[in-house]
């Protein structure tokens, strides 16, 4: 029979086993619950990081795909694993179809220094605007800029790598161009014989000059850049230099020309013809302002020397009018004399003096007639230029017919007159003095027993056109000029002095119009002049 005391002992460690089995029940059950629900937590995570990946994945799939800028990604050696669209676009090339090493598109020139640029980049993990030229499937050959960097697994271990490639063959082109035209301008500017200046309204000095202003002024490049053109300016042309810079400024003009005296570094003076124009930005602000300075100090001198000739002319001219009014006064009163003494002479003398002494005295009469005629028409041809025209609102078709009225037209010359047009301005005098002297040389020519004067007039564009035609003997063409130089006449008629139609010259060619003759002998002749309306 078992001890009393010792199943008491197994009682009670029987009952310590129970509670702790139950309470390891307890904590195992709580840390099922825990795994359980960290296991959920996990599942829920893990769905997370999937759908995060692949929310990665693919951004990062439509940036390479869809990047402007071409991307490659290839293996150490550079064989292309992958190229986005606008790389397979650049090179031509389709690695689906056939496998491709970057390296077999380096030009051959530059396959040392790409090689050395491979190495660098293994070396420090980046490489950026690295310069390559590429020859594409077609052939063509493209200047790259190329910015790369290694991948690395999970390691460390560099597995790959990966670039952008940026096609900057025409951005250098026209970097190139550009540069080429810059050195053209700049070899214009140098070379240029007329001064250029480049400033704006607010800089302390010039910021570009040339070496024919350096000339022109007698400063070198540097003395120059630290002036403005204002400081380069006479005193007395810097106000109306400095309004026109202001009218520049406001945007009222846009350029303006100015002749205006420098000051040169030895203190004399130089006349130049200044022209300056804006230079505008994209937003039409004025930044600088060119300006061209040329030399015309001797164009200066020479105006000013006309001036002064013209003004000695002027001074000449009526020195010489007064003196033509004295010397025709001083001949005139003589010639009257002679005149009357001729007149009294045939009147007393009449029976006593014999036929062919008449004919002589006639022949003087006439000649003092004529002389007096010509001392007339130097002074009317004198006095053309000097008194200028009057104008005034003109009926030409009245003005004929009193210049018809006041000449003696035999009764076998018929004269018509067809001129029917608009009134208009005119020197009423002088054109009077014209259409008298075209018609009175038409009358004293007249051979026909049957004589027909027309005049006629149109409208032509700008001017009015006139002719005056009879059926006279003709003009042979060799004097179809002459006629109209002073003392220069056809035949020897006794009313000619010579100076009318040299009148009638001046007086058209006051109004801006001209004359000219057409004609053949035995066909008779037309006048035409024109005034300008």
């Amino acid at each position: 029979m078992e001890n009393p005391n010792k199943i008491k002992i197994l009682e009670r460690a029987l009952e310590r086993q129970k509670a702790a089995r139950i309470e390891a029940e307890k904590i195992l059950e709580q840390k099922s619950l825990e795994l359980y629900n960290i296991s959920e937590e996990l599942k829920v995570s893990n769905l997370k990081l999937q759908e995060l990946l692949i929310q990665r994945t693919s951004e990062l799939e439509g940036v390479f795909v869809n990047i402007i800028d071409a991307y490659i990604v290839m293996d150490l050696d550079g064989n292309v694993l992958k190229l986005n669209k606008a790389a397979t676009k650049m090179l031509g090339y389709n690695i689906n179809k056939k496998p491709l090493n970057l390296l077999s598109l380096v030009k051959k020139e530059y396959l040392e220094y790409t090689l050395k640029a491979f190495k660098e980049l293994y070396n420090k993990g980046y490489y950026t605007n690295f310069r390559i030229v590429l020859t594409t499937k077609n052939g063509e050959e493209k200047l790259v800029q190329v910015n790369s960097s290694i991948i690395y697994n999970n390691e460390g271990k560099p597995i790959a790598a990966q670039g952008i490639l940026r096609d900057i063959t025409k951005e250098e082109q026209d970097k190139e161009l550009i540069e080429e035209q810059k050195n053209q301008l700049d070899i214009i500017i140098d070379h240029s014989p007329i001064g250029i200046a480049l400033s704006n309204k607010d800089d302390n000095g010039l910021i570009l000059v040339n070496e024919a202003l350096c000339n022109m002024l007698g400063y070198s490049n540097e003395e120059l850049k630290s002036k403005k053109i204002m400081e380069l300016t006479h005193h007395d042309e810097r106000e109306e230099s400095s309004k026109r810079l202001e009218q520049l400024y406001n945007g009222e003009i846009d350029t303006y020309t100015l002749n205006k005296k420098y000051l040169k570094k030895n203190g004399k003076n130089v006349w130049a013809r200044t022209s300056v124009t804006a230079v505008k930005n994209s937003h039409h602000k004025i930044i600088y302002h060119v300006t061209t300075i040329e030399d015309i100090s001797k164009e200066k001198k020479l105006e000013l020397q006309k001036e002064e000739l013209l003004k000695n002319l002027e001074s000449q001219n009526e020195q010489l009018n007064e003196y033509a009014h004295i010397v025709s006064h001083d001949l005139k009163s003589p010639l009257r004399s002679i005149s009357a003494l001729l007149t009294w002479t045939k009147e007393d003398l009449a029976t006593k003096l014999n036929e062919e002494n008449m004919i002589n005295l006639n022949l003087m009469e006439d000649k003092v007639e004529k002389m007096d005629q010509l001392i007339s028409d130097i002074l009317n041809y004198s006095s053309v230029q000097n008194d200028g025209i009057n104008l005034e609102l003109i009926d030409i078709n009245q003005l004929i017919e009193n210049t018809i009225e006041i000449l003696l037209v035999p009764n076998h010359i018929k004269i018509i007159n067809n001129c029917y047009i608009p009134s208009f301005k005119a020197d009423a005098v002088r054109l009077q003095q014209v259409f008298q002297n075209l018609i009175s040389n038409s009358i004293n020519y007249m051979d026909k027993e049957q004589g027909l004067i027309e005049i006629d007039c149109i409208e032509k564009g700008n001017k009015h056109l006139f002719s005056v035609k009879d059926n006279g003997p003709g003009i042979s063409k060799d004097y179809h000029q002459k006629i109209f130089e002073v003392f220069n006449s056809i035949g020897n008629h006794k009313n000619s002095t010579g100076i009318g139609l040299s009148i009638v010259k001046k007086v058209v060619e006051l109004h801006k119009g001209k004359i000219w003759v057409e004609s053949e002998p035995g066909e008779g002749t037309t006048f035409f002049f024109s005034i300008k309306k």
